[in-house]
């Protein structure tokens, strides 16, 4: 708000307090009031000055700014004086003076403090100890303060002194296993100051500590599983734990109670907290789910179909993902036990031979896959060696063999090529030695003299057979077999 006092004109000029003469004139400066007294807000006053002369005016005081600074005869001088920031009363004085300066005149400016409340010795950032205790806040004020704003875990009692304030506080002790924190706000006048307030927690031992999972725990994949405490009492902040694994072959576990699974067994997990001594464990299980099973060949493909030879006992092979997994539950179901059956993961054949469907059963993970087996005394294949179109017209070389199990011998001792009225064609020039694979070779054929062929396609070669007479491991038996020549591949 501003405030303009105005001195008025005496009515009646007054005497100079200076004066000078000369032969011819006498000097005089005056005013009506020789005192201004101002709010601490800006605002413009006035000095009617009374003169007969040339003058200057000057001022003490940089927070006052003249309107002239020089003037003749009478004159009103505007007086800007800025707001008083500071929260003590000030003074200046404005010297009016002829140019000679044999005359002068004084007027006295009182500008009144601001009322309201500063920020003393104390920083705006305060901490607390964490057991709590008494501190102060001292602030610069001319006015009444108060408290506006607190946290309910300080209390507060006031004293003033002659200079200001000095507010008095209590804090309590932080028992609440956290840091707190808070603002105090002060206000008097216009003027408010926010000190924020900052108290750590008191150090809060476990008394107890149990896991979350409870007492134990099943691992049934392969992704880490972390572990979860749970400390009494619910505030306690003083922690330093680490974990252990009863057997690190069987998981791993970090000390932020993190487990990886190695592989399927038991252990114990333990923690402990070091700070208060105390400690909890865990039973850990790991059982790998199986998420896939396919039965394989000795060379690792895939195998949905195997020959079985009579009276064998075959392990079956399997690829499991992952490779982990727990197999103890896997177990297999025939259709037809009477040519094939399981027992404790071996497929067992006796002397029935047949045909059977095998499914593969993981009870545990659920995963399933099947086999079907063929079982028999021995298995043939055949088609040709090698084949070539000659200037004299188009050879073959047929090719056959017998296969058993690995504990099976054949001695082949005739394999003859008949055609289907079962006309002999040729005779087999190479056999190989008595063993589990045994093959028969013909000579060179040439189906354009045998055959008249003169083109090859899929429909104009002759449907010809091998007619194998063989025996079979120990047996003084002689077994005939008819079997199909394949001309559509090539046997090895």
């Amino acid at each position: 708000m501003r405030k303009v006092f105005l001195i008025l004109a005496a009515l009646v000029p007054l005497l100079c307090l200076n004066s000078c003469s000369d032969d011819e004139s006498e000097y005089y400066i005056s005013s009506s009031s020789n005192v201004i007294e101002a709010g601490y807000e800006e605002g413009i006053y006035y000095i009617d000055i009374q003169s007969n002369c040339e003058w200057v005016a000057t001022s003490d005081e940089g927070w006052i700014e003249l309107s002239s600074q020089s003037g003749k005869g009478n004159m009103r001088l505007s007086l800007n004086i800025n707001e008083n920031k500071e929260y003590e009363e000030r003074n200046a004085d404005i010297t009016i003076s002829s140019i000679d300066h044999s005359a002068s005149f004084s007027v006295q400016v009182k500008q009144s403090e601001r009322s309201g409340i500063a920020q003393g010795d104390t920083s705006k950032s305060i901490g607390i100890p964490a057991q709590g205790g008494d501190f102060e806040i001292d602030i610069l004020a001319n006015t009444e303060s108060r408290i506006t704003k607190k946290p309910d875990w300080i209390s507060l009692s006031d004293s003033r002194s002659m200079t200001g304030y000095v507010w008095r506080f209590h804090a309590e002790e932080n028992s609440t296993g956290q840091s707190r924190n808070g603002y105090i706000t002060i206000s008097g006048g216009e003027d408010e100051i926010n000190y924020s307030i900052y108290q750590k927690s008191i150090d809060i031992l476990a008394e107890k500590i149990e896991f979350q999972e409870g007492e134990s725990i099943l691992i049934n994949s392969n992704d880490p599983v972390s572990l979860t405490p749970v400390f009494y009492p619910e505030n306690c902040n003083k922690k330093e734990i680490s974990y252990k694994s009863s057997d690190e072959s069987i998981l791993k576990v970090d000390n932020y109670g993190e487990i990886t699974p190695i592989r399927n067994g038991a252990c114990i997990v333990s923690l402990i907290d070091e700070p208060s001594g105390k400690s909890a464990s865990i039973n850990v299980t790991v059982k790998i789910k199986a998420e896939k099973i396919i039965p394989i060949s000795d060379e690792g493909y895939y195998m949905y179909q195997s020959n079985f030879g009579l009276n064998s006992k075959t392990k079956l092979n399997l690829y499991i993902e992952p490779e982990n997994a727990y197999t103890e539950d896997i177990r297999y179901v025939s259709d037809n036990p009477s040519v094939i059956y399981a027992d404790n993961g071996y497929l067992i054949t006796n002397d029935n031979i047949g045909k059977a469907h095998i499914d593969i059963i993981d009870d545990y993970s659920g995963c399933t896959s099947f086999l079907d087996a063929d079982i028999n005394r021995a298995f043939f294949v055949a088609g040709y060696d090698w084949m070539s179109e000659m200037v004299y017209g188009y050879v073959f070389v047929l090719k056959g063999w017998i296969k058993g199990g690995p504990n099976d011998t054949y001695e082949v001792l005739k394999a003859n090529v008949v055609d289907e009225n079962g006309i002999l064609i040729s005779s087999s020039e190479i056999i190989s030695p008595p063993s589990y694979e045994v093959s028969f070779t013909t000579g060179e054929l040439n189906f354009t003299e045998l055959f008249g062929l003169t083109s090859i396609n899929g429909n104009n070669l002759p449907k010809l057979r091998f007619l194998v007479t063989y025996k079979w491991n120990d047996s003084k038996e002689l077994y005939y077999e008819y079997v199909d020549i394949d001309f559509s591949s090539a046997v090895k």
